[in-house]
């Protein structure tokens, strides 16, 4: 009995060793083929491509007509980095369309950009005045960060460009690049901001200068600091106010230190638009020379010095 005890655990262990020395053999034999094909290969002629650089990038050899051309005046705004914002200070914003799209002041267009400033505006970040052009639209907002900014600007170009794109029965981008921002750090800055933005229609079509009627399509009906306010038709109860009013020292009250604004105000215009002007406000003497060139500069430009003189 003990005998055949002896002879099982005998076998036992022939039987382990053998199995270790074939599970040996095997691993070697997968490790050993990879050379062992590698040197059949060689002998045989074959040659392996040139091993792959892993560090850097590779190099193109591109030509010049690869490069992105260069920006102009009129082909964008430049993607560099904006200074940052302040929440001091108001921002005026502008946006230029595409040139394929008909224009902004188009009534089914407007309407729905004023639509679309009225949901653009929160808490922390606020459309106070607008003004639509036929090719580009000025805005006057405030933020309350450098982020608020940023944020608030992307929801409302988004807004503007779907809204645009429904009333145009169309897909694609709308605007042509970044927006531009400038911020208005002081009142008088403030003051000329107002009257480019409201009296904007007045710089685009020199036919429509001499007329003393303030922009539909702007935000000239909200606006309450006129030093003769104009004659505009009671609101309807249900028209929406497209713009909120504003929250900063400079657009609440700052601004109106260099005095309020007038109705006969305007950005610069063409020289032979602000000879007419002259000409019909009675600034020439009777051989047709200027008898004041500082009136005929404020009437043409509508800048302090005509506040001074209406004082």
């Amino acid at each position: 009995m003990a005998k055949h005890r002896r002879n099982a655990r005998e076998a036992r262990r022939s039987s382990r060793s053998t199995s270790k020395v074939e599970r040996n053999a095997r691993i070697a034999n997968k490790r050993s083929a990879p050379a062992l094909s590698i040197a059949i290969k060689k002998t045989m002629g074959y040659k392996y491509p040139a091993p792959m650089k892993t560090a850097g990038q590779l190099a193109l050899p591109l030509g010049s007509t690869a490069r992105r051309p260069s920006r102009t005046a009129r082909d964008g705004k430049a993607h560099c980095a904006r200074s940052r914002h302040c929440h001091r200070h108001p921002v005026h914003v502008t946006l230029r369309r595409v040139r394929c799209l008909p224009s902004l002041r188009a009534p089914i267009v407007f309407a729905a950009l004023r639509r679309g400033f009225s949901a653009a505006s929160r808490r922390w970040f606020r459309v106070v005045h607008f003004g639509v052009q036929d090719d580009h639209l000025h805005l006057l907002i405030e933020a309350d960060d450098n982020l608020s900014l940023s944020r608030g600007m992307i929801g409302l170009t988004v807004r503007l460009a779907r809204a645009c794109n429904r009333a145009f029965a169309r897909h694609g981008s709308v605007w042509s690049e970044r927006f531009h921002a400038r911020a208005l750090r002081t009142p008088r800055e403030v003051r000329h901001c107002l009257v480019y933005v409201l009296m904007n229609r007045k710089k685009h079509a020199p036919s429509t200068a001499l007329r003393a009627e303030l922009d539909p399509c702007s935000s000239a009906r909200w606006f309450t600091g006129w030093k003769h306010p104009p004659a505009w038709d009671p609101p309807r109860s249900y028209d929406v106010p497209p713009v909120v009013p504003p929250r900063t020292w400079l657009l609440c009250t700052g601004w109106q230190r260099h005095g309020l604004i007038a109705t006969h105000e305007s950005p610069s215009l063409p020289t032979s638009v602000r000879k007419q002007v002259a000409k019909n406000s009675g600034i020439f003497d009777p051989l047709g020379r200027i008898r004041s060139a500082t009136n005929f500069r404020s009437t043409c430009r509508g800048g302090a010095s005509s506040v001074k003189a209406d004082k």
